[in-house]
């Protein structure tokens, strides 16, 4: 029998100590499936757990989760902290973050500038 959480296309919840992958890249896997599935709170919760977790991130994991959370905060519409949290995590990205996890912080930024009708922001 399916759980509400199946019916409603929710990721279950599974613990952080599967085999197979670190803490860190499980929790990406399914902060990304939540947000797939459009459960972006569910996605910021695991976000907030995954810091909880593991608080001596590396400068690299803090932007992953620092851009997935800006993305959240996006779709919820709550769009100032969205610009907020992706200014942030583009201002303390690592020079080692490939060039496309910049520039889907980058459209984060963009897209609420853009909705909080600040276009020279957006540029």
């Amino acid at each position: 029998m399916e759980s509400s959480d199946e019916k409603r296309g929710v990721a279950p919840r599974i613990p952080s100590t599967q085999a197979g992958a670190s803490g860190i890249d499980q929790a990406l896997t399914l902060i990304d499936l939540d947000i797939d599935l459009g459960a972006h709170g569910q996605a910021l919760e695991r976000i907030l757990e995954a810091r909880s977790a593991r608080p001596a991130l590396s400068p690299e994991e803090s932007f992953l989760l620092d851009r997935r959370q800006a993305l959240c905060l996006e779709r919820l519409g709550r769009t100032d902290e969205a610009r907020i949290a992706a200014r942030a995590a583009l201002d303390a990205a690592p020079p080692g973050i490939p060039p496309i996890e910049r520039v889907r912080c980058l459209l984060v930024a963009g897209k609420a500038a853009l909705e909080l009708g600040n276009l020279p922001a957006a540029r």
